[in-house]
């Protein structure tokens, strides 16, 4: 909710902290050092601090020159994308995320998709499959 709001421009993180002072607050104050305010979701959020927790390198929204913003690049050299229920509405949006796929590739990248259920119920076998690409990944183009 934090991250959300911080994104709209509703609320400051200075002034949550400004009013979480004193001994009680110490578990709140610690969670919100992880707010970053970069997720377009909440379920962005949960992926990046699984990421984070797994000891990847994590970059969030990165422009990627002939793809476009992608929601994570991990280690460098690995696109992860979280896909939402309704991600691939129609036939355009399949093509379109076709091509940020083989562009994403062709750039030198490797990419993995999940979405909701992966990233609340099947947390473990999405961060073996991350660790599985990394190790046999590809670098990056320069």
């Amino acid at each position: 909710m934090v991250s959300s709001a911080m994104r709209r421009g509703d609320i400051a993180l200075s002034f949550l902290f400004e009013h979480l002072e004193g001994d009680r607050n110490g578990k709140a104050r610690t969670a919100l050092q992880q707010v970053t305010g970069c997720a377009e979701s909440p379920i962005e959020v949960v992926a990046r601090l699984l990421f984070v927790a797994a000891g990847f390198h994590v970059e969030t929204q990165v422009r990627i020159e002939g793809v476009g913003r992608v929601d994570f690049l991990l280690n460098d050299s690995l696109v992860v994308e979280i896909d939402g229920a309704a991600f691939h509405s129609d036939r355009k949006a399949l093509r379109r995320d076709h091509r940020r796929n083989n562009s994403t590739l062709l750039n030198g990248f490797l990419i993995l998709r999940y979405g909701y259920e992966d990233v609340m119920f099947e947390q473990e076998a999405m961060l073996d499959e991350i660790r599985l690409a990394l190790r046999r990944g590809r670098r990056r183009n320069g």
